[in-house]
């Protein structure tokens, strides 16, 4: 009896991998393409490597920073 209930056990476990490998497979068949970049668009930049960036003006007065950093 314990026999018996050793396989139907091993065989629980195997159907279980076995519809979550099929379940995962359909997922994957169904799921949108990746999306495509075009050839011609830029790479993204920290603002400090962005060449040619003005100054940030306030709108107020108090507003004015302590330092002022400029890029390079």
């Amino acid at each position: 009896m314990r026999w018996v209930a050793l396989i139907l056990l091993a065989g629980n476990l195997g159907y279980l991998g076995w519809e979550l490998d099929r379940g995962t497979r359909s997922l994957v068949a169904n799921s949108p393409p990746p999306l495509k970049i075009p050839a011609g668009a830029d790479t993204l930049k920290i603002m400090d490597e962005a060449a040619g960036l003005q100054e940030l003006k306030p709108v107020y007065g108090w507003q004015k920073p302590a330092r002022v950093m400029v890029p390079e």
